[in-house]
């Protein structure tokens, strides 16, 4: 139960901004520790063993359960910000409603202890018990993060359709380059051997002689224009694998 608050613990920390995750990253282990070391020695002074573990229960919930829950409460409302854009409001009020409830949880983890000696504890609130209020609190929590997590779904679908969208330019871009290395330029090679045989024989400055050298540069231009198409369909070509593995890495 210690480990799985502490585990809990962690996973709030990590919702929280950069700088504040970084500082607070040791608060996990260091109150599981001081748990440990609480539980340890607090149970070699007690001789019932059931009221040593029962000590430890209690103190895991105030030292552990208390804090991950509301941890989790913040990072999940600092969160909504960035997720608003791509899911909108209806993922917000998911990511609001898990932040309630990762509240309720911690209260009712944290708070409603079982009683030990005589003292009868807090397991009743409303004439309801404790595991009744945890549950349902586990049960909202579970509910809203799987709808908040649908957040990732709808990245991936955006990859796949950028992807998708950037093979069909590269292959438009392969055949026009294509079509025109085939069809447009070798065209224009014969008309431009047609023109030179007719040349031969006129003086140079005939205005043919001309045409002729605006029709090699623009065969020269057309050639590197293909070049530079068939590069950037190269480039622009997404591997299969090179998306598989940037969807893997949550990218």
């Amino acid at each position: 139960m210690a480990a799985a608050f502490g585990s809990l613990l962690q996973f709030g920390i990590e919702l929280l901004p950069p700088r504040s995750r970084n500082r607070m990253r040791a608060l996990s282990p260091i109150l599981f520790a001081a748990w440990l070391g609480l539980s340890v020695g607090g149970g070699g002074t007690v001789r019932d063993l059931d009221t040593a573990v029962r000590i430890a229960e209690i103190q895991a919930r105030l030292f552990l359960a208390l804090p991950a829950g509301l941890i989790g409460a913040l990072g999940l409302l600092l969160q909504e910000r960035y997720l608003l854009p791509i899911g909108g409001r209806e993922l917000g009020r998911w990511v609001r409603l898990t932040a309630a409830a990762s509240v309720l949880a911690s209260l009712t983890l944290g708070l409603m202890l079982p009683g030990i000696g005589i003292w009868r504890g807090t397991e009743w609130l409303f004439g309801t018990p404790a595991d009744l209020w945890r549950g349902l609190a586990g049960a909202l929590f579970a509910l809203g993060l799987v709808r908040t997590l649908a957040v990732f779904q709808i990245e991936q679908d955006r990859v796949l359709e950028e992807a998708e969208r950037l093979a069909i330019v590269a292959r438009a871009r392969e055949r026009l380059a294509h079509e025109l290395s085939d069809g447009v330029i070798q065209r224009l090679y014969a008309v431009g051997l047609l023109l030179g045989a007719t040349a031969s024989g006129l003086p140079p400055d005939d205005p043919i002689h001309f045409g002729l050298r605006e029709l090699d540069a623009s065969i020269a231009t057309l050639r590197a224009a293909i070049l530079d198409a068939e590069a950037s369909a190269a480039i622009d070509a997404p591997a299969p694998n090179g998306v598989h593995r940037e969807l893997a890495a949550g990218r």
